[in-house]
């Protein structure tokens, strides 16, 4: 083959595959970061209007270990009763539509009470935790807070077995696998009930959740979760 001929092919060759190699990674490539940046972009949307509604989070990323837990848990509970802010823990994997609306929800909080408001309030209690009494603890605490189970120093419990028992003798059907949540309030009494099970969501009728519910409280013994040696509204998880 002619030299010249040769070197017409290899350069029509480079440039024409130059060209296409580059429209045919740019497609995928342009298309994943328009993804990302249309998710980040929800997240943010989304993070503003829950600020706008009053709906404030504190969202602790990654594997959280504490040096001291009880402080810890006076700061959580101090955002939740001062600020409305509840503090929630996302886990190992954090998503990049998770840390876009974390960083708006952040900017926010620090545009409405100050600069570096976390970093500083926290400092502000490490301060003064040791100096607090049992009485001034408990100022943090209300009755119309439901509480997670990692703020409680003591679990609510009651008679699983027999709860599961009249579970399953209620809500009648030939095959039924659910998570059933058990909501008792600061007077040891069950005030709600929830059934989630896998592909829908279940709702009692009325009549039956409250005949449920007298039940319950007359026989499985439900004790609330505890802080500070004070009952506070708590809730219980059950695989039924």
């Amino acid at each position: 083959m002619n030299l010249r001929f040769q070197n017409t092919i290899f350069k029509n060759f480079n440039i024409k595959s130059l060209h296409l190699l580059t429209f045919l990674f740019l497609i995928p490539f342009s298309s994943q970061c328009q993804h990302v940046i249309d998710t980040c972009q929800k997240s943010k949307t989304q993070a503003l209007l829950d600020f706008k509604r009053e709906n404030i989070k504190y969202l602790v990323k990654g594997l959280v270990k504490f040096e001291n837990p009880d402080k810890e848990r006076y700061y959580r509970l101090y955002l939740l009763s001062e600020f409305n802010i509840k503090t929630e823990f996302t886990g190992c994997i954090v998503s990049e539509d998770l840390f876009c609306y974390s960083a708006t929800m952040d900017s926010l909080v620090d545009i409405k009470y100050g600069k570096n408001f976390y970093h500083n309030l926290k400092n502000q209690i490490k301060a003064n935790y040791l100096k607090l009494t049992k009485d001034e603890k408990l100022k943090v605490l209300n009755n119309r807070t439901l509480y997670d189970e990692i703020d409680l120093e003591e679990k609510p419990s009651l008679n699983k077995d027999l709860v599961i028992g009249l579970f399953k003798k209620s809500v009648k059907y030939k095959y039924f696998k659910s998570d059933a949540f058990i909501f008792i309030n600061e007077n040891n009494k069950i005030y709600d009930l929830k059934l989630y099970e896998v592909d829908c969501f279940h709702e009692f009728s009325s009549e039956q959740k409250n005949v449920l519910i007298n039940i319950l409280n007359d026989r499985v013994n439900p004790k609330s979760g505890k802080i500070y040696g004070r009952a506070v509204k708590s809730r219980i998880m059950l695989k039924i």
